[in-house]
């Protein structure tokens, strides 16, 4: 891995982590296990990066818990320094997030399951898993 790759994935590793804590109001803690998902009253939030690990494209985090019925802010960041896709099926229509870009999308899962979150762009790159309970 080059270091210009390293500094990269240090970099949306650090956008990760910091919309987490911004979309807590600042507080780095929750009762969720997982750092990326937050919650409040009327929505829980995700910040979600695609990055390379390994030599591979892939979606971070690989798994995240979700609750049924209550609405979800996803904020994606394309680490990347090329175009990279994003859909949820049956959820979100297929979106392309540009080098370095970030969007936010809403989604409500309606029953418990697996989603895959994944590249339509890429169907070899490795997808993420919205684990809805």
């Amino acid at each position: 891995m080059t270091s210009r790759n390293i500094r990269k994935n240090i970099v949306g590793t650090l956008f990760v982590a910091a919309m987490a804590i911004i979309s807590q109001g600042g507080h780095a803690s929750d009762k969720n296990d997982d750092p990326n998902h937050t919650k409040s009253s009327d929505k829980a939030t995700l910040a979600l990066d695609v990055k390379l690990e390994g030599g591979k494209k892939i979606w971070w985090p690989a798994e995240t818990k979700v609750e049924a019925g209550k609405p979800l802010e996803i904020t994606a960041h394309n680490s990347l320094g090329e175009p990279h896709g994003l859909t949820i099926p049956g959820y979100l229509e297929p979106q392309t997030i540009g080098a370095g870009e970030t969007k936010k999308f809403m989604i409500t899962p309606k029953k418990s399951g697996d989603i895959k979150v994944s590249c339509h762009l890429h169907p070899a790159h490795v997808p993420a898993t919205l684990k809805i309970k």
